[in-house]
């Protein structure tokens, strides 16, 4: 009976090279959506859509916005409705976001 025996080299440098391109993809995906958030965000004085800030820490991604009002701009008010014509900010983003990468 043979045996076969395998013995693998450079297993940690492919390792590590495909944590770094799922990084820089992670970043480039946490960008986009950020612009995105951007450009669906309604503009009086700027302030709102300038508010939008995007962290990376490896494979996570954290986007926010701290302007007060944003709740408002995405869920509306009973005397406002939300932005982009009642569907808020956030999913109109994300379907831009998706249409873009999807074809």
């Amino acid at each position: 009976m043979a045996k076969v025996t395998f013995h693998l080299q450079g297993l940690p440098t492919v390792e590590r090279k495909i944590n770094r391109a799922v990084n820089r993809m992670a970043s480039r995906l946490g960008t986009e959506v950020r612009q995105a958030l951007q450009s669906k965000t309604p503009v009086r004085t700027g302030r709102a859509r300038k508010g939008w800030t995007k962290q990376t820490k490896g494979k996570n991604i954290r986007i926010q916005n701290r302007v007060p009002y944003v709740p408002f701009l995405e869920k509306g008010t009973s005397r406002m409705r939300a932005a982009n014509n009642g569907r808020g900010i956030i999913g109109p983003a994300l379907q831009l976001v998706k249409r873009t990468k999807i074809k």
